[in-house]
Protein backbone atom coordinates (compact mmCIF):
# COMPACT_ATOMS: atom_id res chain seq x y z
CA UNK A 1 0.00 0.00 0.00
CA UNK A 2 1.42 3.29 -1.26
CA UNK A 3 1.57 6.65 1.21
CA UNK A 4 -0.43 9.96 0.32
CA UNK A 5 0.80 12.86 -1.02
CA UNK A 6 -0.27 15.86 1.25
CA UNK A 7 0.05 19.32 0.24
CA UNK A 8 -0.56 22.43 2.21
CA UNK A 9 -0.87 25.43 -0.36
CA UNK A 10 -0.01 28.86 0.90
CA UNK A 11 0.41 32.54 -1.01
CA UNK A 12 4.04 32.02 -1.11
CA UNK A 13 4.66 28.39 -0.96
CA UNK A 14 3.63 24.80 -1.16
CA UNK A 15 4.44 22.70 2.17
CA UNK A 16 4.22 18.96 1.52
CA UNK A 17 4.74 15.98 3.31
CA UNK A 18 4.20 12.28 1.75
CA UNK A 19 2.68 10.51 4.83
CA UNK A 20 1.32 7.20 5.93
CA UNK A 21 -1.87 6.15 7.41
CA UNK A 22 -0.58 6.58 11.08
CA UNK A 23 0.54 10.45 10.01
CA UNK A 24 4.09 9.71 10.20
CA UNK A 25 6.19 12.33 7.49
CA UNK A 26 8.10 10.40 5.32
CA UNK A 27 9.34 13.72 3.63
CA UNK A 28 9.07 16.89 4.40
CA UNK A 29 9.73 20.11 2.39
CA UNK A 30 8.40 23.66 1.01
CA UNK A 31 7.96 24.46 -2.45
CA UNK A 32 8.05 28.21 -3.46
CA UNK A 33 5.25 29.17 -5.34
CA UNK A 34 3.56 32.72 -7.17
CA UNK A 35 0.23 34.12 -7.13
CA UNK A 36 -0.51 33.88 -11.14
CA UNK A 37 -2.70 31.55 -12.87
CA UNK A 38 -4.43 28.23 -12.17
CA UNK A 39 -1.94 26.56 -14.77
CA UNK A 40 0.98 27.89 -13.03
CA UNK A 41 -0.33 26.68 -9.39
CA UNK A 42 -1.02 23.34 -11.12
CA UNK A 43 2.35 23.30 -12.88
CA UNK A 44 3.77 24.16 -8.72
CA UNK A 45 1.70 21.19 -7.59
CA UNK A 46 3.11 18.81 -10.40
CA UNK A 47 6.87 19.49 -9.54
CA UNK A 48 6.16 18.32 -6.14
CA UNK A 49 4.31 15.16 -7.18
CA UNK A 50 7.37 14.75 -9.82
CA UNK A 51 9.70 14.50 -6.71
CA UNK A 52 7.69 11.92 -4.90
CA UNK A 53 7.38 10.31 -8.49
CA UNK A 54 5.95 6.48 -7.77
CA UNK A 55 5.38 6.78 -3.98
CA UNK A 56 1.97 8.29 -3.44
CA UNK A 57 -1.35 6.66 -4.25
CA UNK A 58 -3.50 9.96 -3.50
CA UNK A 59 -2.99 13.54 -2.36
CA UNK A 60 -4.64 15.61 0.22
CA UNK A 61 -4.80 19.25 -0.17
CA UNK A 62 -4.54 22.22 2.25
CA UNK A 63 -5.84 25.00 0.43
CA UNK A 64 -7.69 28.61 1.36
CA UNK A 65 -11.14 29.36 0.43
CA UNK A 66 -14.73 28.08 0.58
CA UNK A 67 -14.26 24.69 0.11
CA UNK A 68 -16.95 21.80 -1.39
CA UNK A 69 -14.46 18.81 -0.05
CA UNK A 70 -17.48 16.43 -1.17
CA UNK A 71 -17.24 17.65 -4.98
CA UNK A 72 -13.73 18.89 -4.97
CA UNK A 73 -14.91 22.29 -6.05
CA UNK A 74 -12.93 25.74 -4.22
CA UNK A 75 -16.19 28.41 -4.05
CA UNK A 76 -13.85 30.86 -3.32
CA UNK A 77 -9.73 30.59 -2.95
CA UNK A 78 -8.46 33.09 -0.63
CA UNK A 79 -5.38 35.02 -2.22
CA UNK A 80 -5.77 32.69 -5.08
CA UNK A 81 -9.02 34.75 -6.51
CA UNK A 82 -8.69 32.59 -9.58
CA UNK A 83 -9.44 29.77 -8.18
CA UNK A 84 -13.37 30.67 -7.78
CA UNK A 85 -16.06 28.20 -8.40
CA UNK A 86 -13.19 25.68 -10.26
CA UNK A 87 -13.19 21.94 -9.95
CA UNK A 88 -10.12 22.16 -8.53
CA UNK A 89 -9.56 18.58 -7.09
CA UNK A 90 -10.63 17.35 -10.88
CA UNK A 91 -8.13 19.35 -12.47
CA UNK A 92 -5.37 17.67 -10.33
CA UNK A 93 -6.44 14.78 -10.33
CA UNK A 94 -6.32 15.07 -14.33
CA UNK A 95 -2.58 16.36 -13.94
CA UNK A 96 -1.70 13.65 -12.07
CA UNK A 97 -3.61 10.98 -12.50
CA UNK A 98 -4.40 9.96 -8.85
CA UNK A 99 -7.59 10.56 -6.58
CA UNK A 100 -7.40 13.85 -5.37
CA UNK A 101 -9.41 15.50 -2.21
CA UNK A 102 -9.01 19.68 -0.77
CA UNK A 103 -10.18 21.03 2.34
CA UNK A 104 -9.94 24.40 3.63
CA UNK A 105 -6.68 24.89 5.13
CA UNK A 106 -7.90 26.70 8.69
CA UNK A 107 -10.76 23.51 8.69
CA UNK A 108 -7.65 20.89 8.37
CA UNK A 109 -6.10 22.94 11.06
CA UNK A 110 -9.12 22.44 13.29
CA UNK A 111 -8.89 18.75 12.42
CA UNK A 112 -5.24 18.19 13.34
CA UNK A 113 -6.11 19.79 17.06
CA UNK A 114 -9.46 17.95 17.91
CA UNK A 115 -8.21 14.49 16.42
CA UNK A 116 -4.83 14.81 17.88
CA UNK A 117 -3.97 18.40 19.23
CA UNK A 118 -5.37 20.80 21.73
CA UNK A 119 -9.38 20.15 21.55
CA UNK A 120 -8.98 16.34 21.97
CA UNK A 121 -12.01 15.32 23.88
CA UNK A 122 -13.69 18.89 23.51
CA UNK A 123 -17.05 18.97 22.06
CA UNK A 124 -17.55 22.48 20.67
CA UNK A 125 -14.64 24.62 20.23
CA UNK A 126 -12.50 26.79 17.92
CA UNK A 127 -9.13 27.16 16.33
CA UNK A 128 -8.11 30.33 15.40
CA UNK A 129 -4.83 30.71 12.94
CA UNK A 130 -3.45 34.15 13.21
CA UNK A 131 -1.25 35.16 9.65
CA UNK A 132 -1.67 37.83 6.92
CA UNK A 133 -5.41 37.32 7.92
CA UNK A 134 -7.34 34.95 10.48
CA UNK A 135 -8.15 31.63 9.60
CA UNK A 136 -11.17 29.99 11.92
CA UNK A 137 -12.23 26.29 11.97
CA UNK A 138 -15.51 25.38 14.31
CA UNK A 139 -16.13 22.42 16.47
CA UNK A 140 -19.77 21.70 16.96
CA UNK A 141 -20.52 18.37 18.50
CA UNK A 142 -17.25 16.72 18.19
CA UNK A 143 -16.84 17.77 14.41
CA UNK A 144 -15.57 20.96 12.15
CA UNK A 145 -18.43 22.12 11.13
CA UNK A 146 -18.63 23.45 7.52
CA UNK A 147 -21.68 25.42 7.11
CA UNK A 148 -24.79 25.58 4.98
CA UNK A 149 -22.29 27.55 2.14
CA UNK A 150 -18.95 25.97 3.50
CA UNK A 151 -17.48 29.11 5.05
CA UNK A 152 -18.89 28.15 8.96
CA UNK A 153 -15.52 29.84 10.86
CA UNK A 154 -14.69 32.76 8.63
CA UNK A 155 -13.60 34.81 11.98
CA UNK A 156 -11.92 37.20 9.65
CA UNK A 157 -15.00 38.77 8.22
CA UNK A 158 -16.58 39.71 11.95
CA UNK A 159 -16.87 43.72 11.71
CA UNK A 160 -14.88 45.58 14.20
CA UNK A 161 -16.84 48.64 14.12
CA UNK A 162 -20.56 47.88 13.45
CA UNK A 163 -21.17 51.18 12.81
CA UNK A 164 -19.19 51.89 10.48
CA UNK A 165 -19.31 48.21 8.38
CA UNK A 166 -20.65 50.21 5.26
CA UNK A 167 -17.70 52.51 4.77
CA UNK A 168 -14.79 49.79 5.22
CA UNK A 169 -12.22 49.84 2.26
CA UNK A 170 -11.95 45.93 0.54
CA UNK A 171 -8.40 45.55 -1.57
CA UNK A 172 -8.91 42.17 -1.47
CA UNK A 173 -10.34 38.53 -0.59
CA UNK A 174 -7.79 38.65 2.71
CA UNK A 175 -7.42 42.33 3.62
CA UNK A 176 -11.12 44.46 3.95
CA UNK A 177 -9.89 47.02 6.68
CA UNK A 178 -12.14 47.49 9.54
CA UNK A 179 -12.62 43.59 9.84
CA UNK A 180 -11.16 41.27 12.70
CA UNK A 181 -8.87 39.68 9.75
CA UNK A 182 -6.91 42.85 9.30
CA UNK A 183 -6.72 44.27 12.72
CA UNK A 184 -6.52 41.14 14.62
CA UNK A 185 -4.42 39.06 12.28
CA UNK A 186 -0.79 38.75 12.56
CA UNK A 187 -0.37 41.24 9.65
CA UNK A 188 -2.79 43.67 11.79
CA UNK A 189 0.01 43.05 14.58
CA UNK A 190 2.86 44.48 12.44
CA UNK A 191 1.26 46.80 10.98
CA UNK A 192 0.32 48.32 14.20
CA UNK A 193 3.58 47.93 15.42
CA UNK A 194 5.01 50.08 12.03
CA UNK A 195 3.15 52.77 12.57
CA UNK A 196 4.09 53.37 16.14
CA UNK A 197 7.14 53.10 14.75
CA UNK A 198 6.40 55.83 11.81
CA UNK A 199 6.99 53.23 9.23
CA UNK A 200 5.03 52.03 6.22
CA UNK A 201 2.92 48.69 7.51
CA UNK A 202 5.11 45.64 6.08
CA UNK A 203 3.53 42.10 6.62
CA UNK A 204 6.63 39.34 6.12
CA UNK A 205 8.34 36.55 7.85
CA UNK A 206 11.36 38.87 8.75
CA UNK A 207 8.83 41.34 9.93
CA UNK A 208 7.76 39.00 11.71
CA UNK A 209 10.98 37.91 13.53
CA UNK A 210 12.03 41.42 13.94
CA UNK A 211 8.96 42.34 15.83
CA UNK A 212 9.56 39.72 18.73
CA UNK A 213 13.11 40.65 18.75
CA UNK A 214 12.03 44.13 19.79
CA UNK A 215 9.48 42.51 22.26
CA UNK A 216 11.95 40.40 23.84
CA UNK A 217 13.77 44.15 24.33
CA UNK A 218 11.34 45.43 26.01
CA UNK A 219 10.91 48.17 22.93
CA UNK A 220 8.03 50.52 23.90
CA UNK A 221 6.50 50.15 20.75
CA UNK A 222 6.65 46.40 20.40
CA UNK A 223 5.47 46.14 24.03
CA UNK A 224 2.47 49.09 23.17
CA UNK A 225 1.84 46.84 19.90
CA UNK A 226 1.52 43.50 21.26
CA UNK A 227 -1.22 44.98 23.96
CA UNK A 228 -2.94 46.40 21.65
CA UNK A 229 -3.24 43.18 19.65
CA UNK A 230 -4.07 40.87 22.17
CA UNK A 231 -6.83 43.04 23.20
CA UNK A 232 -8.56 43.26 19.36
CA UNK A 233 -7.79 39.44 19.51
CA UNK A 234 -9.72 38.91 22.59
CA UNK A 235 -12.42 40.64 21.35
CA UNK A 236 -12.58 38.13 18.56
CA UNK A 237 -12.92 35.55 20.94
CA UNK A 238 -15.44 37.16 23.34
CA UNK A 239 -17.86 38.25 19.77
CA UNK A 240 -17.22 34.50 18.99
CA UNK A 241 -18.06 33.12 22.52
CA UNK A 242 -21.07 35.59 22.75
CA UNK A 243 -22.83 33.75 20.17
CA UNK A 244 -21.86 30.23 20.24
CA UNK A 245 -20.59 29.48 23.75
CA UNK A 246 -17.61 27.32 23.27
CA UNK A 247 -15.54 25.56 25.35
CA UNK A 248 -12.05 26.01 24.46
CA UNK A 249 -10.51 28.13 21.72
CA UNK A 250 -6.73 26.88 20.13
CA UNK A 251 -4.68 29.63 18.84
CA UNK A 252 -2.43 29.15 15.81
CA UNK A 253 -0.27 30.64 13.59
CA UNK A 254 3.54 31.45 13.57
CA UNK A 255 3.75 33.78 16.20
CA UNK A 256 2.35 31.19 18.80
CA UNK A 257 6.24 30.18 18.43
CA UNK A 258 6.84 32.99 20.85
CA UNK A 259 5.03 32.02 24.26
CA UNK A 260 4.26 35.10 24.95
CA UNK A 261 1.72 35.54 22.41
CA UNK A 262 -0.89 33.18 23.74
CA UNK A 263 -0.36 34.56 27.38
CA UNK A 264 -1.00 37.95 26.34
CA UNK A 265 -3.97 36.92 24.52
CA UNK A 266 -5.04 34.77 27.32
CA UNK A 267 -4.86 37.85 30.03
CA UNK A 268 -6.30 40.00 27.91
CA UNK A 269 -9.59 37.57 27.86
CA UNK A 270 -9.18 37.51 31.41
CA UNK A 271 -9.52 41.28 31.67
CA UNK A 272 -12.48 41.69 29.46
CA UNK A 273 -14.45 39.58 30.95
CA UNK A 274 -13.45 40.95 34.36
CA UNK A 275 -14.80 44.11 33.12
CA UNK A 276 -18.28 42.43 32.19
CA UNK A 277 -18.36 39.79 35.26
CA UNK A 278 -22.32 40.00 35.26
CA UNK A 279 -22.57 39.07 31.31
CA UNK A 280 -24.31 35.87 30.48
CA UNK A 281 -21.21 35.39 28.19
CA UNK A 282 -18.60 32.96 29.81
CA UNK A 283 -15.32 32.54 29.80
CA UNK A 284 -13.72 30.02 27.56
CA UNK A 285 -10.47 28.30 27.85
CA UNK A 286 -7.79 29.81 25.51
CA UNK A 287 -4.93 27.50 24.85
CA UNK A 288 -1.51 27.35 22.43
CA UNK A 289 -2.05 24.83 19.09
CA UNK A 290 -0.38 21.69 19.69
CA UNK A 291 0.66 21.61 15.63
CA UNK A 292 1.52 24.67 14.34
CA UNK A 293 2.96 24.58 11.12
CA UNK A 294 2.19 20.90 10.51
CA UNK A 295 -1.37 21.29 11.48
CA UNK A 296 -2.53 21.71 8.32
CA UNK A 297 -0.91 18.80 6.32
CA UNK A 298 -1.76 16.55 9.23
CA UNK A 299 -5.50 17.55 8.91
CA UNK A 300 -5.41 17.71 5.61
CA UNK A 301 -4.91 13.44 5.85
CA UNK A 302 -7.50 13.06 8.39
CA UNK A 303 -10.20 14.23 6.14
CA UNK A 304 -9.15 12.54 3.31
CA UNK A 305 -8.93 9.16 5.46
CA UNK A 306 -12.44 9.86 7.26
CA UNK A 307 -13.48 10.44 3.74
CA UNK A 308 -12.31 7.31 2.46
CA UNK A 309 -14.16 5.24 5.25
CA UNK A 310 -17.58 6.99 4.63
CA UNK A 311 -17.59 6.08 0.80
CA UNK A 312 -16.53 1.96 2.12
Amino acid sequence: MKDILVLDIGGTSIKYALMDRDFNMMTHGRHPITNTTIEDLLDFIAEVARLHEGRFEAVSVSMPGRIDMEKGIAHSGGVFEFMIEKPFAAMISDRLGVPVFIANDANCAGEAELKLGALRGVSSGAVLVAGSSIGGALIVDGKVRMGHNFAAGEAAWLPVDLTNVYNVEYTCANRAEGMSGSVASAMGLLNTYAIKKGEEPPYSAKAGKEFLAAYDAGEPEAVEAMKEHAMNFAAVIFSIQAFLDLERFAIGGGMTAHPVYVSSIREAVDRLYAKYPNAAVRKPEVVCCEYGADANLIGALAFYLDSKKLKK
